[in-house]
């Protein structure tokens, strides 16, 4: 099982920013796959709630691969 973990910022109007490798798998290939993922995830979030009065959240993301 390989495992990635990120860990990235989420802005207000839903860029993503600032992505990190915190845990690489170990395996290249995989860890930036991860990357472009979360890359992809650009204006997919809804705006945050008012509630929310922050204009960033920072994300802890894990990604695992098992293979049997």
């Amino acid at each position: 099982m390989w495992v990635t973990r990120l860990s990235y910022d989420l802005h207000r109007d839903g860029r993503v920013s600032n992505i990190q490798v915190l845990e690489s798998s170990g395996f290249a290939p995989l860890d930036q796959s991860a990357i472009a993922h979360v890359q992809t995830l650009q204006r997919q979030f809804r705006p945050f709630p008012e509630c929310y009065t922050r204009d960033t959240m920072n994300i802890t993301h894990r990604f695992q691969l098992r293979y049997n």
